[in-house]
């Protein structure tokens, strides 16, 4: 936060950097902010309500990650989503590669979000064994071996900050 002061690094304009912004929020209204893991996945951006619609069938999942280029940077992730029902989550750190599968490099199982029918902000941040302590991608998987129905999540935005 803070102010501007034009007096600081003259001809610098940090808005052109994503590599030095403070946070990066993902694009929603773009399918491409989140790759596939598995089949049957729809990535649906809705342009009335500015949300990305998620649909997760049994054991598929979708992968967000932070688009800046110096990923080890950001420590933490902000989602801020609906959800018919609790998704498991997973966090990547600076070992990630695409992160499809079930044990990819750098991934890390956590608190899975809990289903809310209101807008619902969480925030993670690395653990003790998050290589460089940093969150790089968020993995959202349907794991509910009670429940063959597709999850439905409507995500208002995904942000990670340094």
């Amino acid at each position: 936060g803070g102010q501007d002061n034009p007096g600081d690094n003259p001809g610098d304009n940090p808005g052109d950097d994503p590599a030095i912004q403070d946070t990066i929020s993902l694009d929603l209204s773009k399918e491409d902010v989140a790759t596939a893991d598995g089949a049957g996945i729809k990535i649906e951006p809705n342009s009335t309500t500015g949300c990305l619609n998620l649909t997760l069938p049994q054991f598929q999942g979708a992968i967000f990650k932070n688009t800046a280029s110096a990923l080890s940077d950001y420590k933490k992730v902000t989602i801020t989503y609906k959800s018919d029902s609790a998704v498991n989550t997973y966090l990547f750190d600076s070992d990630i590669t695409d992160g499809i599968g079930m044990t990819p490099s750098g991934q890390h199982e956590v608190t899975a979000l809990p289903a809310t029918d209101t807008f619902k902000e969480v925030t993670f941040e690395p653990g003790t064994d998050y290589k460089d302590s940093c969150i790089t991608a968020i993995k959202l998987v349907h794991v509910d071996f009670a429940n063959n129905a597709d999850k439905h999540m409507e995500i208002k935005s995904i942000v990670f900050s340094k």
